[in-house]
């Protein structure tokens, strides 16, 4: 960032703006990797994408309204911006899982999990092992619209499941609130895996050790307070497929975007029964 004088990534307009000056300086400017565009990948996966756009796909107000939440000037814009990044060399390991990125050093924007500390040294470990990730990378909030927006982040993670036909939830629950909280499985397992404890104890305690670093700092700071639920309906999954199936086309093809949006549209409407 220092080296080629770029802006932080707060808007979208920034990291196109960003790309540009990456090339004109003759250094590779493939610099997004909207995790979640491999084929058939989950919306849920890239949802930060579309809200942060303006899009609410399938949000209760646009069901209540026989609405898929597709059909909006936004979803237009987010698609025209993806296909003039790809048109100026600006997405970074397309077709695969964007993680990869990490071991070719090539990411400027990358989201991803709270794991990117183990995946990152693991996949790059000369130049990203112990604490040199801390010298190249941070984790910043996604990017919005306009400058100073609030950005919006899918609460997805990894989850422990309670059936609900166990016997025993009492103790179910008991299970998952120490194995989250107890300081022996934190420090063996959850820190050096890179992840943060969700027990609020666990982090305060850490805050100052563990947790001192910029990506640590950067989930605690800039993610965490902005995340919110995904608004899962029926229908989601099959029809989060046709809209990610959208983003593809916009990258890979010159078909027009409206055309796009209205097949989106009208078959999101017949799965969710609209």
């Amino acid at each position: 960032m220092k080296k080629y004088n770029l802006k932080k990534n707060e808007t979208w307009d920034d990291i196109f703006d960003n790309c540009q000056t990456l090339k004109k300086a003759g250094s590779k400017a493939q610099i997004f990797s909207p995790y979640g565009m491999q084929q058939a990948a989950p919306l849920e996966f890239v949802l930060y994408f579309y809200w942060n756009w303006g899009v609410n796909p399938m949000s209760a107000d646009h069901i209540a309204k026989k609405e898929t939440g597709f059909n909006v000037p936004g979803f237009a814009n987010m698609l025209g911006w993806l296909r003039k990044m790809s048109k100026n060399g600006c997405l970074v390991n397309y077709g695969g899982d964007g993680r990869n990125a990490l071991s070719h050093y090539e990411a400027v924007l990358h989201p991803d999990g709270p794991y990117l500390v183990g995946i990152a040294r693991n996949s790059n470990p000369d130049k990203l092992a112990g604490n040199k990730l801390f010298d190249v990378f941070s984790v910043e909030s996604p990017p919005v619209l306009r400058r100073g927006d609030s950005p919006r982040i899918q609460g997805l993670g990894h989850a422990m499941a309670i059936s609900a036909q166990s016997e025993h939830q009492k103790e179910a629950m008991r299970f998952v609130e120490y194995w989250v909280s107890n300081d022996k499985g934190i420090d063996l397992y959850t820190t050096p895996m890179g992840a943060i404890t969700p027990s609020i104890k666990g982090q305060n305690k850490r805050k100052s050790n563990d947790y001192n670093n910029a990506v640590s700092k950067g989930y605690l700071n800039k993610v965490l307070p902005y995340l919110q639920s995904v608004p899962l309906s029926e229908g989601w999954t099959n029809c989060g497929k046709i809209a990610v199936d959208a983003q593809h086309r916009a990258i890979l093809t010159d078909d027009p975007i409206d055309d796009m949006i209205k097949m989106v549209d009208n078959t999101c409407k017949i799965i969710l029964g609209l």
